[in-house]
């Protein structure tokens, strides 16, 4: 079942996964989204095997969760067209690595676009480097003047909440690790 000829998959329409949805569409690009609960957008709902198995290109735009994590590995890339690509801006652990290797050197998918791996910064001697149809750039897109100040100022604050006994805001904390004070 094909839906288009350039039909553009996104896999959790939040924030980030909405600008995309717009962005694709404005290259003519036909969207279609799975949320776990669909919304109230222009752009068409669908099953998570049904868009597995329609899409061109399917961007990721998930959190890492238990339910998230390899959520995309052999099973997903058999689902998936030959001609797909994957694109994950997301978090490196969506993606099952020795999977994706798996599926691209047996062209069970086309092509991979990433700017994170399971594994950051990546092995020197990573695999996925070598390959023609990949394409990996630095984690670090968000990186804005306005960004790094942000991040700068939400760190120095969570200092002083702790040196306070006060409490902080976990998601300016490395690794998500929120540190009780």
């Amino acid at each position: 079942m094909k839906y288009g000829e350039n039909s553009f998959g996104i896999i959790g329409l939040g924030n980030i996964g909405m600008k995309v949805a717009r962005l694709a569409q404005a290259f003519g690009m036909e969207i279609s989204y799975w949320e776990k609960v669909p919304k109230d957008v222009p752009f068409k709902s669908r099953s998570f095997e049904e868009l597995l198995q329609t899409s061109d290109f399917i961007s990721l735009h998930l959190p890492l969760t238990p339910e998230t994590k390899h959520l995309f590995n052999k099973g997903t890339f058999e689902q998936m067209q030959p001609s797909a690509f994957l694109i994950n801006t997301a978090r490196g652990e969506i993606v099952h690595q020795p999977d994706l290797l798996e599926a691209l050197l047996e062209k069970k998918i086309a092509g991979f676009g990433s700017d994170v791996l399971e594994i950051q910064p990546p092995l020197t001697n990573e695999p996925l480097l070598q390959l023609p149809n990949v394409l990996i750039t630095p984690h670090a897109a968000s990186l804005t003047k306005t960004t790094f100040q942000e991040m700068c100022m939400q760190s120095v604050q969570n200092v002083l909440a702790v040196l306070s006994h006060q409490s902080i805001d976990a998601k300016y904390v490395a690794n998500g690790l929120a540190i009780k004070a």
